[in-house]
């Protein structure tokens, strides 16, 4: 952590590689993730607390905006699934399959709290958005590419447009003859 300009750096994590660090939607604290565990630790510093969540399987951590959801993507055995762990008293569990494809590890929340997106290339095998309500029901496609790759997405602040990066991937082949 450290001023805008670079100045003022503050140590947040000691020990193991934290991974996938997030801000809290209020900016208090940082949460990450450290081999099978979910950390969490003030953004000024201070000891790091380890959650009680098992992380063991679960990648691409996000939070809520609102703070009241940790969202995971788990591959456990081929099975994919988004789970939204409750950060506030009295929530359960969600669990949400997904698609097993490429970039099903990348999800992120909506600025509503209310939905996540997750990448889909199933059917055609090409990649598009879809927006999840945490309440069930099922997804609805955001986008309607028809060719090249997603490799992030995220939405603005006030959930009005959706920033992707998104390109056609390119490969060459090569003969490289009488090498010496």
């Amino acid at each position: 952590m450290s001023d805008i300009d670079g100045n003022n750096a503050t140590q947040l994590t000691n020990g193991a590689a934290p991974w996938s660090p997030v801000f809290s939607g209020d900016g208090t604290f940082v949460y990450y993730r450290s081999e099978s565990s979910i950390w969490r630790v003030a953004s000024s510093g201070g000891k790091a607390e380890r959650l009680t969540i098992d992380a063991e399987n679960d990648r691409n951590l996000d939070i809520s905006p609102d703070g009241h959801w940790l969202l995971f993507r788990m591959n456990n055995r081929g099975n994919h699934r988004i789970r939204l762990y409750p950060l506030s008293a009295g929530g359960t569990l969600r669990v949400f399959s997904v698609p097993r494809t490429p970039s099903s590890m990348y999800a992120r929340f909506h600025p509503s709290s209310r939905a996540f997106g997750f990448v889909d290339w199933s059917g055609d095998a090409i990649p598009n958005i879809w927006l999840q309500n945490i309440d069930g029901g099922p997804p609805r496609q955001i986008t309607h590419f028809d060719r090249g790759d997603i490799y992030a997405f995220d939405w603005s602040p006030d959930g009005k447009w959706l920033a992707v990066s998104y390109g056609e991937p390119k490969t060459d082949v090569v003969i490289v003859r009488d090498f010496r």
